[in-house]
């Protein structure tokens, strides 16, 4: 509805334009049927540049909200270690993320992801995670401990 008043009312304006611009006093006329013509013209270009401004916005935030739900959908997974010691830690692994998240005496601590023969082997500074068939153990320092899933 909005465009088919749109459109009258452009189309009025161009005949009451064309109308003035073929009168007796041209000079007069002509003037003012030049300013109308403009604000014709004037009219269309905001109502093209407001749609396009609509699509655009609509587009950008369609294409947000799927990369949000996208990241939102991925895989993780977490373990509670018990050492032989005593210590307790939490381990934490992302899809798409290669390294070994780890809840450690009550830090966060990152452990990247490192070459191994057999198994996983994920380090970091002095600290060391090793998740074999066999088992798992952690070393921090020179300790070297035995863990398994609670």
């Amino acid at each position: 509805m909005k465009n088919l008043w749109r459109r009258t009312t452009r189309i009025a304006i161009l005949s009451l334009a064309r109308r003035l611009s073929v009168g007796a006093n041209r000079n007069v006329h002509s003037d003012k049927a030049s300013k109308l013509v403009k604000l014709a013209r004037w009219k269309d270009l905001v109502r093209f540049g407001s749609a396009m401004q609509r699509h655009i916005i609509i587009a950008f935030f369609g294409a947000a909200g799927m990369l949000t739900g996208q990241l939102s959908a991925h895989a993780q997974t977490f373990f509670t270690y018990r050492c032989n010691d005593g210590s307790e830690f939490i381990a934490a692994f992302y899809e798409g993320d290669t390294r070994a998240h780890l809840q450690l005496d009550g830090k966060a601590v990152a452990l990247s992801k490192r070459m191994s023969v057999s198994g996983s082997r994920y380090a970091k500074g002095d600290t060391t995670l090793r998740i074999t068939k066999t088992g798992t153990t952690l070393k921090r320092g020179k300790r070297l401990t035995e863990c398994s899933v609670r």
